[in-house]
């Protein structure tokens, strides 16, 4: 199955996107997830791969987060596809769902996490513990401010990207141009936090703006943060091919 068909496969049983988190659902996935049952992973469904990904996914469940099940098996399945040679860039670890979500079951991909930890109460040794805990051989941490980072020589191609950094419209926008001269053919791009205008504004303006072709897989929002199917609104959208020309070309015939 192609990513894309992946990402337009993954459904959700009892509680929709659209639909507000009932009152008693946050108690009820607080009381499952101390028996070891987590309510949001029930709640999914996945096109493929649905009780592999579940049972790949019991060691990093329990990890704080501020993402889903679905969003972390869409980063999974990402990677899993990437080519030698290519890598998984994970801006902004916090505690490191994202991250892991990319690392674990796929010991022959290579997973780069980056973060200054500059948030508040960032939680820094517990992400390091986890790091020595689950990494693979060819995983490595940076510990950086994004922009310092991009301006490294060493980078290698990405194939799959995730940008949780700061969140205003001009960080958004820095962390997908700076990032874009490393991106390789049919690059994944994959956002959070996109119920946010500046964050979701940001993805838009890129795309329309790039000389370079992209298409949206998924733009997805919830009606608040911290909801069981894509928490605070997800973006998806890949890399379609570097030719300044056609879109050129598409611009003046939409004129």
């Amino acid at each position: 199955m192609e990513f894309a068909e992946f990402v337009k496969g993954v459904r959700f049983r009892f509680l929709q996107p659209d639909r507000p988190r009932p009152s008693g659902f946050r108690a009820l996935a607080k009381f499952l997830r101390n028996v070891g049952l987590h309510l949001e992973v029930m709640n999914t469904v996945l096109p493929e791969q649905d009780s592999e990904l579940k049972s790949r996914f019991k060691r990093i469940c329990k990890i704080p987060r501020m993402s889903t099940f679905a969003i972390g098996a869409m980063i999974n399945r990402a990677v899993g596809s990437l080519p030698p040679g290519q890598v998984y860039l994970n801006i902004g670890v916090w505690n490191g769902f994202t991250y892991f979500s990319g690392v674990v079951g796929n010991e022959d991909k290579r997973c780069i996490g980056v973060d200054d930890f500059s948030h508040k109460n960032s939680p820094s040794q517990a992400f390091l513990g986890r790091f020595d805990k689950y990494k693979g051989p060819n995983d490595q941490f940076i510990e950086s401010d994004f922009r310092e980072y991009f301006k490294r020589e060493d980078h290698e191609p990405i194939g799959v990207y995730l940008f949780d950094g700061p969140h205003k419209y001009e960080d958004q926008w820095d962390g997908l141009e700076l990032a874009e001269p490393f991106f390789a053919d049919n690059c994944i791009i994959l956002v959070d936090d996109c119920n946010w205008d500046q964050v979701s504004g940001a993805n838009l303006d890129f795309m329309n703006k790039s000389k370079n072709e992209y298409k949206l897989l998924l733009d997805c929002r919830t009606p608040k943060s911290g909801h069981p199917t894509w928490w605070n609104g997800f973006m998806v959208f890949q890399l379609q091919g570097k030719n300044v020309n056609s879109k050129l070309k598409s611009q003046a015939s939409a004129a």
